[in-house]
């Protein structure tokens, strides 16, 4: 049987000739959609991408606050990883090494996220995962902060797991054939897991030398800080925690059609011990 829709009919008997401009209008309306879709996408990269600076931590007022995130809200943006992509670009242009672009995101996502006493969640009473959410409300928890510094490197080509320790979530990055630790929520101000000489570390490399931690300013973000004062050094306290039991790693596993979802994909993971720290 022919094709009869109207696609298969000339030019001449689509149009209704009494309205001469409505191909054009119709152009126009879908060209102009396009236009703000692709200006609101282009502004939301410019403003998720720029840094401030530290952020100051909460105030006791909005630490009371808890933060609850529709499905709706989460999925209003859709092709989230491209969104990523973007803003990871913007982030760490200029870098051209992998270490250098990890390390620079890392510093942006330290500045960029604030810890809030209560983890934000969604209206089902999951943690919220979806990198474009935390980035936009910029509060965190440390599997949260870290999962998005995990994302964010993947746009980059650079692999990435999380660690648990007891009581915290790190992130670590494959660079040059190592694993190397990396934080964007108990660490601030640019700082990171280094060895005596300054060579950054595994968290493998923490959990065997826990007195590596002495000297860093970890937990300046954390709720804890707006009781026991901004100055307190929690190195010793995080160091007798943390490594007090063996470490748990996380692969991310979803396929790249799954970070559509509302949980960017974290639903899909691996779990795997400390004999696979190397």
């Amino acid at each position: 049987m022919p094709n009869t829709g109207p696609l298969s009919k000339p030019l001449g008997q689509q149009l209704d000739w009494r309205r001469p401009h409505q191909g054009l209008e119709a152009l126009g309306r879908t060209l102009g959609r396009t236009l703000a879709r692709a200006w609101s996408r282009a502004c939301l990269v410019r403003k998720l991408s720029y840094n401030p600076g530290p952020r100051p931590l909460l105030t006791p007022e909005i630490a009371r606050l808890r933060r609850i995130a529709g499905e709706q809200e989460i999925l209003r943006f859709d092709q989230r990883r491209a969104l990523l992509q973007r803003i990871v670009a913007r982030v760490v242009a200029g870098q051209a090494a992998p270490l250098d672009q990890a390390m620079a995101w890392t510093k942006f996502l330290q500045d960029r996220l604030g810890h809030p006493p209560l983890v934000p969640l969604l209206d089902n009473g999951q943690a919220v995962y979806d990198p474009i959410w935390l980035l936009r409300y910029g509060q965190a928890h440390c599997g949260q902060a870290n999962r998005v510094l995990i994302d964010g490197l993947e746009t980059l080509g650079i692999a990435g797991r999380l660690v648990q320790v007891r009581g915290h979530t790190i992130a670590e990055a494959k660079i040059d054939g190592g694993w190397v630790a990396l934080d964007a929520n108990a660490l601030s101000d640019g700082q990171f897991y280094r060895d005596r000489s300054g060579k950054l570390l595994s968290v493998a490399a923490l959990w065997r030398d826990p007195s590596l931690l002495q000297g860093l300013k970890i937990g300046q973000k954390a709720e804890a800080q707006m009781i026991v004062g901004i100055n307190d050094d929690m190195s010793g306290s995080a160091s007798a925690l943390w490594f007090s039991q063996p470490l748990t790693y996380y692969t991310k596993t979803a396929p790249t059609s799954e970070l559509d979802n509302v949980y960017y994909g974290w639903n899909y993971y691996t779990t795997t011990g400390p004999e696979d720290d190397d």
